[in-house]
Protein backbone atom coordinates (compact mmCIF):
# COMPACT_ATOMS: atom_id res chain seq x y z
CA UNK A 1 0.00 0.00 0.00
CA UNK A 2 3.04 2.25 0.92
CA UNK A 3 4.72 1.46 -2.66
CA UNK A 4 1.60 2.55 -4.37
CA UNK A 5 1.17 5.68 -2.56
CA UNK A 6 5.19 6.45 -2.80
CA UNK A 7 4.16 5.62 -6.39
CA UNK A 8 1.02 8.21 -7.02
CA UNK A 9 2.71 10.68 -4.84
CA UNK A 10 6.07 10.84 -7.35
CA UNK A 11 4.21 10.21 -10.70
CA UNK A 12 2.08 13.95 -8.98
CA UNK A 13 5.46 15.28 -8.43
CA UNK A 14 6.47 14.47 -11.97
CA UNK A 15 3.44 15.98 -13.69
CA UNK A 16 3.76 19.19 -11.77
CA UNK A 17 6.94 19.71 -13.05
CA UNK A 18 6.85 18.71 -16.60
CA UNK A 19 3.76 20.84 -17.59
CA UNK A 20 4.41 24.10 -18.77
CA UNK A 21 2.63 27.33 -19.58
CA UNK A 22 2.39 28.68 -23.08
CA UNK A 23 4.30 31.40 -22.10
CA UNK A 24 7.24 29.60 -20.36
CA UNK A 25 8.05 27.95 -23.96
CA UNK A 26 11.10 29.40 -25.34
CA UNK A 27 10.19 31.45 -28.71
CA UNK A 28 12.78 29.65 -30.70
CA UNK A 29 10.84 25.72 -30.11
CA UNK A 30 8.69 24.76 -32.85
CA UNK A 31 5.92 23.20 -32.23
CA UNK A 32 6.77 20.33 -33.62
CA UNK A 33 9.68 19.58 -31.27
CA UNK A 34 7.39 20.59 -28.67
CA UNK A 35 4.65 18.23 -29.07
CA UNK A 36 7.56 15.54 -29.67
CA UNK A 37 8.96 16.35 -26.12
CA UNK A 38 5.60 16.23 -24.70
CA UNK A 39 4.84 12.52 -25.91
CA UNK A 40 7.97 11.51 -24.70
CA UNK A 41 7.29 12.89 -21.06
CA UNK A 42 4.00 11.39 -21.12
CA UNK A 43 4.86 7.78 -22.30
CA UNK A 44 8.21 8.01 -19.84
CA UNK A 45 5.71 8.77 -17.07
CA UNK A 46 3.24 5.93 -17.68
CA UNK A 47 6.10 3.55 -17.92
CA UNK A 48 7.54 4.07 -14.49
CA UNK A 49 8.34 0.57 -12.11
CA UNK A 50 5.68 0.38 -9.45
CA UNK A 51 7.69 -1.52 -6.98
CA UNK A 52 11.31 -1.29 -5.38
CA UNK A 53 14.43 -2.94 -7.24
CA UNK A 54 15.54 -3.82 -3.56
CA UNK A 55 11.96 -6.04 -3.59
CA UNK A 56 12.36 -7.49 -6.42
CA UNK A 57 15.65 -9.16 -5.67
CA UNK A 58 15.10 -10.25 -2.09
CA UNK A 59 12.30 -12.11 -3.83
CA UNK A 60 14.49 -13.57 -6.37
CA UNK A 61 17.20 -14.47 -4.00
CA UNK A 62 14.45 -16.39 -2.03
CA UNK A 63 14.31 -18.94 -4.79
CA UNK A 64 17.32 -20.59 -3.08
CA UNK A 65 15.22 -21.03 0.37
CA UNK A 66 13.26 -23.52 -1.90
CA UNK A 67 16.69 -26.27 -1.88
CA UNK A 68 15.34 -28.45 -4.07
CA UNK A 69 15.66 -32.74 -2.73
CA UNK A 70 15.78 -31.45 1.01
CA UNK A 71 13.73 -32.52 3.65
CA UNK A 72 10.56 -30.03 3.42
CA UNK A 73 11.49 -28.38 -0.13
CA UNK A 74 7.51 -28.90 -1.32
CA UNK A 75 6.66 -26.76 1.55
CA UNK A 76 9.65 -24.57 0.83
CA UNK A 77 8.85 -23.77 -2.68
CA UNK A 78 5.28 -23.36 -2.35
CA UNK A 79 6.34 -20.83 0.56
CA UNK A 80 8.68 -18.80 -1.73
CA UNK A 81 5.98 -19.34 -4.50
CA UNK A 82 3.38 -17.72 -3.04
CA UNK A 83 5.53 -14.50 -2.55
CA UNK A 84 6.03 -14.54 -6.29
CA UNK A 85 2.50 -14.46 -7.35
CA UNK A 86 1.88 -12.15 -4.25
CA UNK A 87 4.51 -9.55 -5.88
CA UNK A 88 3.28 -10.80 -9.45
CA UNK A 89 -0.20 -9.79 -8.85
CA UNK A 90 0.77 -6.40 -6.84
CA UNK A 91 3.04 -5.01 -9.23
CA UNK A 92 3.49 -7.07 -12.36
CA UNK A 93 1.76 -5.60 -15.15
CA UNK A 94 2.46 -5.04 -18.91
CA UNK A 95 3.80 -1.43 -18.44
CA UNK A 96 6.02 -2.95 -16.02
CA UNK A 97 7.28 -6.04 -17.98
CA UNK A 98 10.14 -4.94 -19.49
CA UNK A 99 11.44 -3.09 -16.07
CA UNK A 100 10.77 -6.38 -14.68
CA UNK A 101 13.07 -8.34 -17.15
CA UNK A 102 15.49 -6.01 -16.88
CA UNK A 103 16.28 -6.04 -13.27
CA UNK A 104 16.07 -9.97 -13.47
CA UNK A 105 18.78 -10.10 -15.69
CA UNK A 106 20.77 -7.48 -13.99
CA UNK A 107 20.09 -9.79 -10.51
CA UNK A 108 21.19 -12.74 -12.48
CA UNK A 109 24.31 -11.13 -14.05
CA UNK A 110 25.63 -10.26 -10.87
CA UNK A 111 25.15 -13.94 -9.50
CA UNK A 112 28.67 -15.71 -8.98
CA UNK A 113 28.94 -19.52 -10.89
CA UNK A 114 28.21 -21.16 -7.77
CA UNK A 115 24.46 -19.08 -6.71
CA UNK A 116 23.28 -19.61 -10.43
CA UNK A 117 24.02 -23.39 -10.54
CA UNK A 118 22.44 -23.34 -7.17
CA UNK A 119 19.42 -21.39 -8.29
CA UNK A 120 19.26 -23.32 -11.55
CA UNK A 121 18.37 -26.34 -9.48
CA UNK A 122 15.82 -24.57 -6.85
CA UNK A 123 13.79 -22.85 -10.02
CA UNK A 124 12.10 -25.48 -11.13
CA UNK A 125 10.43 -26.11 -7.83
CA UNK A 126 9.35 -23.20 -7.37
CA UNK A 127 7.99 -22.19 -11.28
CA UNK A 128 5.79 -25.29 -10.76
CA UNK A 129 4.77 -24.41 -7.55
CA UNK A 130 3.98 -20.40 -9.01
CA UNK A 131 1.67 -22.04 -11.83
CA UNK A 132 0.34 -24.93 -9.33
CA UNK A 133 -1.27 -22.02 -7.17
CA UNK A 134 -2.33 -20.13 -10.16
CA UNK A 135 -3.90 -23.04 -11.95
CA UNK A 136 -5.72 -24.31 -8.59
CA UNK A 137 -5.18 -21.61 -5.92
CA UNK A 138 -8.14 -24.07 -3.64
CA UNK A 139 -5.74 -27.09 -4.19
CA UNK A 140 -2.75 -25.53 -2.95
CA UNK A 141 -4.69 -24.04 0.16
CA UNK A 142 -3.91 -27.26 2.46
CA UNK A 143 0.01 -27.26 1.15
CA UNK A 144 0.24 -23.31 2.06
CA UNK A 145 -1.94 -23.66 5.35
CA UNK A 146 1.18 -26.10 6.15
CA UNK A 147 3.90 -23.29 5.87
CA UNK A 148 2.13 -21.18 7.67
CA UNK A 149 0.43 -18.55 4.86
CA UNK A 150 -2.98 -17.79 5.39
CA UNK A 151 -3.52 -16.02 2.29
CA UNK A 152 -6.33 -16.68 0.22
CA UNK A 153 -5.50 -16.95 -3.05
CA UNK A 154 -8.62 -18.31 -4.06
CA UNK A 155 -10.28 -15.01 -3.80
CA UNK A 156 -7.56 -12.89 -5.39
CA UNK A 157 -7.78 -11.77 -9.03
CA UNK A 158 -4.35 -13.84 -10.65
CA UNK A 159 -4.58 -12.75 -14.03
CA UNK A 160 -1.18 -11.58 -13.64
CA UNK A 161 0.28 -14.16 -10.86
CA UNK A 162 2.36 -15.89 -13.21
CA UNK A 163 4.06 -12.40 -15.07
CA UNK A 164 6.95 -12.24 -12.61
CA UNK A 165 7.46 -16.29 -12.52
CA UNK A 166 7.34 -16.26 -16.58
CA UNK A 167 10.05 -13.46 -16.91
CA UNK A 168 12.57 -15.38 -14.14
CA UNK A 169 11.62 -18.62 -16.53
CA UNK A 170 13.18 -16.49 -19.53
CA UNK A 171 16.28 -15.85 -17.91
CA UNK A 172 16.54 -19.10 -15.81
CA UNK A 173 14.88 -21.50 -17.55
CA UNK A 174 16.15 -24.84 -18.88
Amino acid sequence: MKYKLLACVLSLAMLAGCTQSPSSQSPQTSSGTSSVASETQSSSQVLQRNYETESLERLLSSINNAEAGSAGSTLKAAAVAADFVEFSVEYANADNEEFMLDDIQAWYDRLDRETKEMIGENWPWVYGSVKDLVRDPRGMAPLLADTGIETDFASIDLTNGLLLAERVQQIIGE
